[in-house]
Parts: C-alpha cells; structure tokens; sequence
C-alpha cells in the first residue's frame, strides 16, 4: 500500500503546498532582471564606444586607439562600460604647429556628445596652450615688423643725401 500512496503523492494537485509555483516565479523574476541587465550592459557599450571613437576620430594623428573597460553580462558576454583614448597634449616646434595640434586637440576632447570631465579639462588646457601659441605668434611678428621697419628706416637713412656740413657753409663763405 506504500507503493500506492507514493504514486498518488506524486500524481497529487500540489496547489496546497505553500511552496506550489514560487520556484517558477523566481525564476521568471531573474529572467526579467538578466534580460533588464542586458539592456542597460547594451546600451552603455553603445555610448562608451561612440564616445571613445568619437575622440579618435577627431584626434587623428594625435589620438590613440580606445581603451576599454568591460563587465561581463548575465548572458556571458562582455560589455564595455567605461573607456580612454590618449590624446598627445604635448607642445611641437613652432608656435604655429602647436596651434594647429592644439586646435585639433580641442576639437577631439570635445567631440562626443556628452565630454566628460576629463574630456572638458583636456579641452581646457589645449585651449591654454593654443593660447600661449597665438600669443608668441603676436610676439614673433611684432619684433619681425620692428625689425623690418628698423632695417627699412636704416636704408632709406643711407640713402638721404646730406648737405654740407655747418663748417663747410661757414669756409665757404669767408666768415
């Protein structure tokens, strides 16, 4: 009779059972949190991505490739979720080429949508340096124009024919 109590145990309506279907919703809740998860692992791999792209692109020859830091999803996969690029701040041989590079500079810190605040403090010290540059730009032009005006004013001296000498007049004349 054991027998036939153990089968009408399992055949039996477990509704009763305070425990009936709590697994299954556990599982469908943790279903709908991975699944939830996913979604925002996917979607701030999007930003990271084009945010750090955004800063390659604009760097050219002075940015790096991105960096990326991930975090593996419910799902296994890999996510990225936060990112660099290197940008070369350094100062080049001329004014003019620090500039230019600074111009540049700028541009890429700020090319993602949203910059960060790194990204607003690299912008902040290329525009520094692109302002140091403008200025010795100034400098070495206004002491190219002296010297250009020296050099003419020094020319056309040369070229004024003088007259004679006080003596000379005076001799001349018998005084």
């Amino acid at each position: 009779n054991q027998a036939g109590n153990a089968q009408n145990n399992l055949n039996k309506d477990n509704a009763e059972d305070p425990s009936a279907g709590k697994q299954s919703a556990e599982d469908k809740q943790q279903q709908q949190a991975d699944s939830k998860k996913i979604e925002e692992l996917e979607e701030r791999d999007g930003e990271v991505r084009n945010h750090e792209r955004a800063h390659a692109q604009r760097g050219g020859q002075y940015a790096g490739s991105p960096n990326y830091e991930f975090e593996s999803g419910p799902d296994g996969q890999r996510y990225a979720v936060g990112g660099e690029v290197s940008i070369d701040i350094s100062e080049e041989s001329t004014p003019e080429e620090t500039l230019r590079k600074m111009q540049q500079v700028r541009a890429a810190a700020l090319a993602p949508t949203e910059p960060s605040p790194q990204d607003l403090q690299v912008a902040s010290e290329a525009s520094q340096k692109a302002s140091e540059a403008r200025a010795q730009i100034a400098a070495q032009n206004n002491e190219d124009t002296r010297a250009s005006f020296l050099q003419a004013f020094s020319d056309e001296e040369q070229n004024i024919q003088l007259g004679p000498e006080l003596e000379d007049i005076v001799e001349g004349t018998g005084v």
